[in-house]
């Protein structure tokens, strides 16, 4: 069954002619595009764009979508009782860090989008030390931040009376290519085990460590840092092309929205590393906004 929240990103793709244009003016990832793109194409058994280096176009059988998409969705509205068109909408303004804490705010704020379509998300990419400076400021901001389950940063935000609410909690795991030598030992990989190959590491700051470099320092483990990237691409290459390690989570991996070539690689648990928690910050003045946005990203998101 085609949902109105479909045919609204089809449409702005069929304007911009490209995946990526309309990813940057709905904010969220081209993974997502891409994802709602091909659900549309698989119900409909058809496709919908032709596909070039220079962007997309619409099939015939897409321009015929786009004008029944253009008519439909000018109907709902015009159907909709006036006093739910002009109901206010409420808009959270959200900081997230990179990695895990993204992961899930692109798929919880997506969901979101689908059934509470008078909530407007608004989010941006801060490391985490400048997220805990803006909320701290008094911002009118709600944070979400990834955090090691032995670190003192919990401490910190209560020192600095920042409120904050555990949301998810996470794991780390290892990153490879099918083909590399971990990826087929049985059962979980040692921090020495991985410590003998070469390291790749995606990071959204360059002067912070991985969670699993941190474990190895903690246990003086020496290792080979190969590349610290802050390019998805980049960090791929390295793991298809060499026999580099890189490391994810479970919840990236269960969120489905960060690699691009998930087939070719192998994900492996890590054995004695600490869990990672996903928290959720704000100051006082935020405080109800982000009750309300955790309560919608828990009864959504994690309703499976």
């Amino acid at each position: 069954m085609l949902k109105t929240e479909q045919l609204e990103i089809f449409l702005i793709v069929c304007k911009m002619n490209s995946f990526n244009l309309a990813a940057k003016s709905l904010n969220i990832s081209h993974q997502m595009i891409s994802k709602t793109i091909r659900t549309l194409e698989i119900e409909l058994n058809s496709d919908l764009f032709l596909r070039t280096n220079q962007g997309v176009t619409t099939t015939e059988y897409g321009e015929k979508l786009r004008i029944f998409a253009e008519k439909a969705l000018n109907d709902i509205k015009t159907l909709m009782p006036t006093e739910k068109r002009a109901s206010k909408k409420e808009i959270i303004s959200v900081l997230t860090t990179m990695g895990p804490a993204n992961s899930f705010l692109l798929s919880a704020v997506n969901e979101i989008g689908y059934y509470c379509p008078n909530v407007i998300v608004n989010l941006y990419h801060r490391n985490r030390e400048e997220i805990i400076k803006q909320i701290n400021q008094e911002k009118e901001y709600i944070g979400f931040i990834t955090i090691s389950d032995d670190e003192q940063i919990e401490k910190v935000l209560r020192n600095n009376m920042i409120g904050y609410e555990i949301l998810a909690t996470d794991k780390t795991i290892l990153v490879c290519s099918k083909e590399h030598p971990l990826a087929i030992k049985s059962g979980a990989v040692s921090l020495k085990e991985i410590a003998k190959y070469p390291i790749t590491i995606y990071l959204d700051n360059e002067n912070a460590d991985s969670f699993l470099l941190k474990a190895m320092k903690k246990k003086n483990i020496k290792y080979n840092l190969h590349l610290k990237t802050n390019n998805i691409l980049s960090l791929e290459n390295a793991l298809l092309n060499t026999q580099s390690v890189g490391t994810s989570t479970k919840l990236i991996k269960k969120c489905n929205n960060f690699f691009h070539n998930t087939d070719n690689l192998a994900f492996k648990t890590i054995s004695a590393i600490p869990e990672l928690k996903i928290l959720v910050i704000y100051n006082k003045k935020m405080q109800k906004k982000a009750n309300h946005f955790c309560r919608l990203s828990e009864n959504i998101y994690f309703k499976n």
